[in-house]
């Protein structure tokens, strides 16, 4: 952001690569684009391979793979690609060529490129492969795409998202079966559309369910998220910014119906196939494991609202904080029951990105100095590489 000679203009920079025109003294002025930079700045992200033998990180300097288990470097690359994801076994990557506007989808062992996916664009997320590894989805403007993983032929479109929208979430469900997509804006705008696709017998996708939620285009706050059968799919549904609007309808996927609406909450993680856990979105010192399937809840001491990540199951969370002994940034390690932080682990710089392995035994954190961590999950102190 910055405010011209004469003192009358802004003129702000966004990471969508617009740069808008704002005049201080008039009250009822608009913002108004008056350029756009050829390409984004890459977001900041982690991404695990399903049993967490597998990183992928992406920042400002590039993207990169590496085995957990050796700390090996699998593969890297400059500049320009940004937002990874990985195949469940870890042996595809996906990440975005901001420049071309390209999903490219990189074979790790080989060391070279499977396909490219055109007209690829997001605002967060840039792909997800299904937990098959037959098909990715990937945004294309205000439209999702689904293809083939191997051949990169385009299968699906799914489209009826609002046009000034682009697509910012991608989640598939544990049997391939179905994927939520939703859309949003680059900066602080409407709600984005939530919706929940199922594949049918003949191989296209239909909406079967829709919300909206402001945390679309948020890092780190889930707006849908499958139970682990993927029976059940737990939304944000919060059409405006207030804790009073903030709604969490649990859809059943063999009924076609909400089972329940969680009033006045927001997404957590999935604890068990029928317990959920969720925060007050009154108040983020307080964490509700919610039963709902019978409605019982109880309720723990942690704080839903500033988790990062959760561990599978919901017994722990870490946020992203500062050792202030040693002066640095990290992220802490808390239990949910108590609040009680159980960990503190110095990273050396500020964390932007914090990620729990799907396996539950590692944490990986990005951090503004470029670096990766990741982080051994056990019964004594943690232990860093």
């Amino acid at each position: 952001m910055a405010v011209g000679f004469d003192g009358d203009n802004v003129l702000s920079l966004y990471a969508t690569g617009e740069i808008t025109h704002w005049p201080i003294g008039a009250g009822e002025a608009e913002e108004a684009t008056i350029s756009r930079l050829p390409a984004l700045a890459p977001e900041r992200w982690l991404a695990w391979s399903a049993d967490g033998s597998r990183l992928a990180a992406a920042g400002s300097g590039g993207l990169a793979v590496w085995d957990t288990a050796t700390a090996l470097p699998l593969a890297s690359f400059g500049p320009g690609f940004s937002v990874p994801a990985l195949s469940a076994d870890g042996h595809l990557l996906a990440m975005t060529d901001i420049e071309r506007h390209e999903e490219v989808i990189y074979d790790v062992a080989a060391g070279a490129v499977v396909c490219t996916l055109p007209d690829a664009s997001s605002i967060l997320q840039g792909a997800a492969f299904s937990p098959d590894g037959r098909l990715i989805a990937y945004g294309a403007g205000s439209r999702a795409l689904v293809a083939e993983a191997a051949t990169g032929r385009v299968l699906s479109e799914l489209a009826g998202y609002p046009e000034e929208q682009s697509i910012a979430r991608v989640v598939w469900s544990p049997d391939s079966s179905a994927l939520v997509v939703a859309s949003g804006w680059p900066n602080s705008g409407p709600p984005g559309l939530v919706i929940l696709w199922e594949q049918g017998k003949d191989g296209a996708f239909r909406e079967a369910f829709r919300t909206q939620a402001v945390h679309t285009s948020y890092p780190g706050m889930p707006v849908a998220l499958f139970c682990p059968s993927g029976v059940l799919v737990a939304f944000e549904d919060m059409p405006r910014g207030e804790a009073s609007a903030a709604h969490i309808p649990v859809f059943d996927r063999t009924t076609g119906e909400a089972i329940i609406t969680l009033k006045e909450y927001v997404l957590g993680t999935w604890a068990s196939d029928e317990v959920l856990l969720a925060a007050e979105a009154q108040y983020d010192t307080w964490l509700t494991r919610w039963n709902v399937r019978s409605g019982e809840k109880a309720v723990g001491r942690g704080r839903g609202i500033n988790a990062a990540a959760y561990s599978p199951g919901g017994a722990y969370y870490v946020t992203t904080g500062d050792d202030r002994r040693l002066g640095r940034g990290g992220i802490d390690v808390h239990d949910w029951a108590t609040g009680q932080v159980l960990c503190r682990i110095a990273h050396g710089a500020d964390v932007f990105h914090v990620s729990w392995s799907p396996d539950g035994r590692g944490i990986a954190s990005l951090a503004a100095n470029g670096t990766t961590a990741v982080w051994t999950v056990g019964d004594g102190p943690g232990e860093g590489r």
